[in-house]
């Protein structure tokens, strides 16, 4: 993929990271929700990609692009938000979108 295009899915992946990652990691700290023993393990993953992914936002991209790219991945999570926010299949999106943005920069 030639550079211009990097430019673009880039910042969609970190989105993706964070809008697929986030309501897992809040749900972590939300004593209303019982988290089952088989839910700590995506859990865990979900809160490492929420953060891995906000923090490459702001030091690969800077303070303003950074911001573009976490408020969408932050509304995008609002707008997902349901009580299934412990869905193990988030955290493995997640990861994926987390991934191919490492990989991407890779070159």
């Amino acid at each position: 993929m030639d550079g211009a295009g990097l430019l673009l899915i880039r910042p969609l992946l970190l989105i993706g990271a964070i809008s697929f990652s986030w309501n897992q990691f809040v749900a972590t700290f939300d004593p209303g929700i019982k988290m089952e023993v088989r839910h700590l393990i995506p859990a865990t993953i979900a809160t490492s990609v929420a953060l891995a992914a906000i923090a490459l936002a702001y030091r690969q991209h800077g303070p303003l692009l950074g911001s573009l790219i976490s408020i969408p991945g932050l509304l995008a999570a609002v707008l997902q938000y349901s009580h299934h926010r412990t869905e193990p299949a988030s955290s493995v999106a997640a990861t994926g979108f987390l991934l191919a943005y490492i990989w991407t920069g890779k070159g």
